[in-house]
């Protein structure tokens, strides 16, 4: 199914390096920093970023096969 939204927005703490590379991955672009209202000031992850994707940019993404992204099995398995 297909949502009929222009755009899919995401956020999460600057220190949270994985999910902003998740968010890389699925090409999503970092568009700007901001502070959590709701952690207290002075708190190690009161920083975020925010993230966007557009429909224009997500349906300009090239696709790859759903199974790429499993590894190779070991050697000798």
């Amino acid at each position: 199914s297909r949502l009929n939204e222009q755009e899919v927005v995401s956020f999460t703490s600057v220190r949270n390096l994985r999910s902003r590379a998740v968010m890389q991955r699925l090409g999503m672009r970092e568009a700007g920093l901001f502070d959590h209202p709701r952690i207290p000031k002075g708190h190690t992850l009161r920083a975020h970023c925010l993230y966007r994707l557009s429909v224009k940019d997500y349906e300009a993404q090239p696709r790859v096969a759903a199974d790429s992204h499993r590894r190779a099995p070991p050697a000798g398995s």
